[in-house]
């Protein structure tokens, strides 16, 4: 395996960590799902955005970009058992009440900034 792709997975490995450190912290025994850690990570990326955008960006369904936004965050309760992560917050766009912004959390945020040294090291 070449040394740029080693450090790749290397990396992945310890976002990967993160977030299972994340879940283990909060007495979760589930993990998030590789889609909805990508739906955090694009928000975290775009600052705000709808879900539209982002199964757009992700080629995922609505109705599975839906899910896992209420997943990672407080709108619906995960599996109709507990919370959701509360790592996104879901507002309505003060131009279209249709619409729904997402927005990282100050948990999100802090998630997002803790990630983002990580992959610093790299």
């Amino acid at each position: 395996m070449n040394k740029k792709l080693q450090q790749n997975m290397s990396g992945l490995s310890m976002v990967m960590d993160r977030f299972g450190s994340l879940m283990r912290s909060e007495g979760r025994s589930e993990l998030m799902t590789l889609q909805q850690i990508q739906c955090f990570l694009q928000i975290a990326k775009l600052g705000t955005c709808t879900a539209t955008r982002l199964a757009e960006i992700l080629s995922y369904s609505q109705p599975n970009i839906n899910r896992s936004v209420a997943i990672i965050s407080n709108k619906a309760p995960m599996d109709r058992k507990g919370e959701g992560y509360g790592l996104v917050t879901q507002s309505v766009d003060p131009y279209d009440r249709r619409i729904r912004l997402l927005t990282l959390t100050p948990k999100g945020e802090q998630l997002a900034q803790e990630l983002s040294d990580v992959i610093r090291m790299i």
